[in-house]
């Protein structure tokens, strides 16, 4: 068997930002629901508009901060578990890492992201789909409830009892609805996740992505799998396959046979708890700036993979740090609880990376694919302004700007996808 490895080579998704370095007109650090009213106060009072931030992944969508406030949520950091009825309170600072490593010695965890630093809230209001996606659903639907501070300074708790369409928007709808202090999880029991990365040389990227494509077929509803093609310097490529499921050992073993006849260099796939998943396969927790370009598509026809390969082959001078290819469908395909996100509308995810000032040349590599999908995105992965039409179905932003004219009619909460021009009379 080959050496196992970790993989520290993997370029970071995100990078973080310190909230004391964001130009702003104001700066606020709250740690209690009334300091957040008194924050929203001060700001109306001066004229500001609102922006939330906790590890700063999401901030470049929400445009220029300089007339705002800037609320640093960090501070709420603690974590409840409800052992007996599977339900995780979680403070608006708690990162995944934080969670799952809480939940784990009860033998439960969440539809964690691919990176352990990234906040829950952000990650499970935006979508949420992680390493365990086909399994367990996006994030948004585990939300069961939520405590926040409105636009007029009430904290209130909502769940299905008594805010039942602020709920739906808060499950997938992107945030803005209010300053949420907390929210509800709901745990599914897994002992242990079986998974782990293969990887191969770049000169076999064609035949290991035409063999994933075709292995995808008769995978069971339960193994999540992406393929990346990365440069971990200049001019030089790697594949990796990853794979893994909270499905028994030999059960996922069995599945993911074929990619292992592939003959990988190294086979890092093995049965351990959540929180030792979480820490030994999380994307880097930071890196350099880059810019990250997406689509969802409904097929991986050998053309797409062409394509995929072509534009991130280190030969010829690639600047994608990364792309990849990720498998949607099982539980991530059908609705879960009742959201504005509830299901992805597609089956595969392709996203690219590189740093900001190769931004056209992203673009253009997902051109390329764009032809195999429809038009959608994917709300996390939208780091520019884009119209929500893209991302949601017509009904779900029809509703959504209901909701949005109820909580927040002014628009006083900055969003990173505008839902529709500010109202006059707006501060």
């Amino acid at each position: 068997m080959p050496p196992q490895h970790a993989f520290p080579i993997l370029p970071a998704m995100t990078t973080f930002i310190d909230s004391k370095q964001i130009p702003a007109a104001a700066q606020s650090r709250p740690e209690t629901p009334e300091q957040v009213r008194e924050a929203i106060e001060h700001a109306q009072a001066r004229g500001l508009r609102l922006a939330v931030v906790t590890t700063g992944h999401g901030m470049k969508p929400l445009g220029s901060l300089v007339d705002s406030m800037v609320l640093d949520m960090s501070g709420f950091d603690s974590i409840g578990i409800d052992v007996e009825n599977r339900v995780a309170k979680v403070g608006a600072g708690v990162r995944w890492q934080q969670l799952v490593e809480a939940a784990a010695p009860h033998g439960l965890t969440a539809p964690f992201g691919s990176a352990r630093s990234v906040g829950v809230v952000g990650y499970s209001t935006g979508g949420g789909i992680g390493p365990l996606g086909r399994a367990l659903g996006l994030g948004a639907s585990a939300i069961v409830g939520a405590d926040l501070v409105t636009a007029g300074g009430e904290i209130v708790h909502v769940d299905e009892d008594s805010d039942p369409e602020l709920l739906w928007a808060l499950r997938g709808g992107g945030g803005g609805f209010g300053v949420i202090t907390s929210i509800e999880i709901q745990l599914s029991e897994v002992e242990k996740i079986t998974g782990g990365n293969l990887v191969f040389p770049f000169e076999r990227a064609s035949e290991v992505l035409e063999a994933w494509a075709g292995w995808l077929e008769t995978v069971p509803a339960h193994l999540t799998s992406s393929v990346r093609l990365i440069q971990p310097a200049p001019g030089q490529g790697i594949v990796i396959v990853a794979a893994s499921s909270p499905a028994p050992e030999a059960e996922v073993l069995k599945a993911i046979q074929p990619m292992l006849d592939l003959g990988p260099v190294a086979n890092a796939v093995k049965s351990v708890d959540p929180a030792t998943f979480i820490n030994e396969n999380t994307d880097p927790d930071d890196g350099p700036p880059v810019h990250i370009e997406h689509t969802l598509i409904d097929t991986l026809d050998p053309a797409a993979i062409d394509a995929a390969i072509a534009s991130a082959d280190p030969a010829a001078q690639s600047p994608l740090m990364m792309s990849e290819f990720r498998h949607l469908g099982g539980a991530l395909g059908e609705p879960g609880r009742p959201g504005a996100q509830s299901y992805v509308d597609g089956k595969f995810i392709y996203f690219v990376m590189g740093p900001p000032e190769t931004k056209a040349s992203l673009s253009h590599a997902v051109d390329q694919v764009c032809d195999f999908g429809h038009g959608r995105a994917y709300f996390n992965f939208a780091v520019e302004p884009q119209k929500r039409e893209a991302m949601f179905q017509d009904e779900a932003v029809d509703r959504l700007n209901r909701v949005f004219d109820r909580v927040d009619p002014i628009r006083f909460f900055h969003h990173a996808h505008p839902v529709e021009p500010v109202r006059e009379g707006a501060v």
